[in-house]
């Protein structure tokens, strides 16, 4: 009943706006990769699959925004061979941290995200982001929402908005005080979603090669820390087994000592 009537009143509150031209430079939202990514690539540890990625909603603006309504939809979904989905339990308002939590958005007066299926999916890839505030407004870029999705394949994550949510008719919108609203800009957005490659002396799958895996890797023979992603980018010396003699060629290389050089399989 509590989610029925925040949607219900962010629908009226909406529904009552005047439309207007943006009342200054062009509004802009975006997506850009968080969490574990280089560029447009988020990266998923080895054998880890179903795995979780995210990505960060953004918005240039310079009016004093009090009001987002924004509906959006997945266009890389596909039931079968890829099966992304908005994990409502990770990304809950209710809880703590979640979708807004460090966000413009973060103790607005009313806050929603609302995630809904095309039959027969069980899984949705359409959901809309909504918040009021009463008291507050920002008037810079930055960030509105930081949406975790679960992933079981390498794919892609395909955003863009769509012109209605349904059920429930939210419309693309930003809102200023008055009840005035407006249409910003939509920049579509796809983000690749890979296992993290092979690198020889990778141990911790992080996409580098550095002292934290000479740390790594100690952790795991003399602290029973937990196993490198790849026995095979662990192996740096070819010798088919994990012992003292990797730690110490893999820091040696790391330090630039001539002489040593990294050697898997």
């Amino acid at each position: 009943m509590k989610r029925f009537f925040i949607l219900t009143f962010l629908i009226l509150s909406f529904t009552i706006t005047v439309f207007a031209q943006d009342p200054g430079n062009p509004d802009t939202v975006y997506w850009e990769a968080s969490g574990f990514h280089r560029g447009d690539t988020l990266y998923v540890k080895p054998g880890t699959f179903p795995a979780d990625v995210s990505v960060d909603l953004m918005v240039w603006t310079d009016n004093g925004v009090s009001g987002v309504s924004l509906p959006f939809v997945d266009y890389c979904y596909d039931p079968v061979s890829m099966p992304t989905y908005l994990d409502y339990t990770k990304n809950h308002p209710d809880n703590e941290p979640n979708c807004f939590t460090g966000t413009f958005l973060e103790g607005w007066s009313i806050v929603s995200l609302k995630i809904y299926g095309v039959e027969p999916t069980p899984t949705p890839p359409n959901f809309a982001i909504s918040a009021v505030s009463f008291t507050d407004s920002f008037s810079t870029p930055g960030f509105l929402a930081h949406l975790i999705f679960t992933v079981s394949y390498e794919g892609c994550l395909c955003l863009d908005t769509i012109p209605i949510f349904q059920p429930g008719g939210v419309i693309p919108m930003l809102q200023i005080p008055m009840a005035i609203g407006y249409v910003p800009q939509y920049v579509y957005k796809c983000f690749q979603i890979r296992e993290v490659p092979f690198i020889c002396g990778d141990v911790n799958a992080n996409l580098y090669v550095d002292l934290s895996d000479v740390i790594y890797l100690a952790n795991y023979k003399f602290k029973s820390g937990p196993a490198p992603y790849r026995f095979e980018a662990a192996d740096v010396n070819c010798d088919q087994a994990l012992d003292t003699s990797d730690i110490i060629i893999l820091a040696k290389v790391n330090f630039g000592i001539p002489g040593f050089t990294l050697c898997c399989w």
